[in-house]
């Protein structure tokens, strides 16, 4: 549990969720920061988020059986129409990504960097979901999450040749 805890993503601002008093992210709010922060639905791609609300589900229910929970409180689970209705709107407001005949300059030394290095955590998302700008410290928080995770240091070479990349793939 600890070691999980330790790679827990800064928690996003309520109101910077896309729709942010909808059913689901109300759901998102409620729940899910029983453990940890709040996150946005573009950490995972659309095609993680079945998994993720599943297992993050289970752990709710072990917890909640168990009496077990956190800053003071029960862990209370999911019911199936909120874990239905959850994940619609994390499916809906995804990370939109890229698949490997859609990365831009595929044969590139910084795509090849990017798709290997990015892939290892998630899908590989789409340079237009950030700003130019914004590019060096998303790289620099993955970063530091890999490291957190066990994958090693991301070397300053790597990263700046990821974030070269993405920013000449960004039209902003």
């Amino acid at each position: 549990m600890c070691r999980m805890m330790d790679v827990t993503v800064e928690p996003v601002d309520p109101a910077s969720l896309p729709e942010p008093s909808s059913h689901g992210a109300k759901i998102l709010q409620g729940k899910c920061t029983q453990c940890h922060g709040l996150v946005s639905p573009k950490r995972h791609g659309k095609e993680d988020w079945r998994h993720i609300v599943d297992r993050m589900d289970r752990r709710m229910r072990m917890m909640g059986r168990h009496g077990m929970g956190m800053r003071g409180a029960a862990i209370k689970s999911l019911d199936l129409e909120e874990k239905s209705i959850l994940l619609a709107y994390l499916q809906k407001y995804a990370l939109k990504a890229l698949r490997g005949p859609d990365v831009p300059l595929a044969e590139s030394p910084g795509a090849k960097k990017f798709s290997s290095v990015c892939s290892q955590c998630h899908v590989l998302p789409d340079p237009a979901s950030h700003l130019t700008e914004e590019w060096p410290a998303v790289v620099e928080r993955m970063a530091q999450y890999m490291f957190n995770m066990g994958f090693g240091e991301l070397n300053a070479a790597d990263k700046k040749a990821i974030v070269s990349y993405l920013q000449s793939q960004t039209s902003n």
